[in-house]
């Protein structure tokens, strides 16, 4: 089975992007991007869905640009 990485501050986002994919795919939960980082070092997903703007740090393009190198 697939697995895809759901990356987002809101609960309720993640909550429903699982409850779309579930049965189909694996779906992992992150809530801010330097969790996301240390998920994708442990559990490389298949696929990733990100939130752009997230507080903190570390958006989800900052995690994507680290991510690419």
């Amino acid at each position: 089975m697939k697995t895809i990485l759901v990356v987002d501050d809101n609960r309720e986002i993640r909550s429903l992007v699982r409850f779309t994919l579930a049965g189909r795919y694996q779906v992992l939960e992150a809530s801010n991007a330097h969790e996301a980082y240390t998920m994708i070092s442990e559990n490389l997903p298949d696929a990733l869905i990100l939130d752009i703007m997230m507080p903190g740090t570390m958006d989800g393009l900052a995690l994507c640009r680290k991510l690419k190198h």
